[in-house]
């Protein structure tokens, strides 16, 4: 039995990637589970090879034309200025003065 990657997979897993723009890869198991990580997706069934599907971001997330997006690559520097917005320890408080 292999995972087949139904409209409703590649639906779910196109939402996921919409939400996370640091997730480039998604591990599906055939019940539907969805991981950030092959080790953790591999530990959920008995066999890994038949029962896990990988999902690149490129393959299901389009542009406005439809066709498959490039997964835009994060720089250094919008990663530097992303973490300027978050007080420390990442939690919604104000910074200490």
């Amino acid at each position: 039995m292999s995972v087949k990657l139904t409209k409703e997979i590649k639906d779910a897993a196109a939402k996921i990637f919409a939400d996370n723009d640091a997730i480039q890869t998604l591990f599906v198991n055939d019940k539907g589970e969805f991981f950030t990580s092959r080790n953790l997706a591999d530990n959920s069934v008995s066999k890994p090879k038949e029962e896990v599907a990988e999902i690149a971001r490129a393959t299901v997330v389009t542009d406005e034309e439809g066709t498959p997006a490039k997964a835009a690559k994060t720089s250094k520097a919008q990663k530097d200025a992303a973490g300027k917005d978050k007080p420390e320890g990442g939690k919604d408080q104000p910074p200490k003065e």
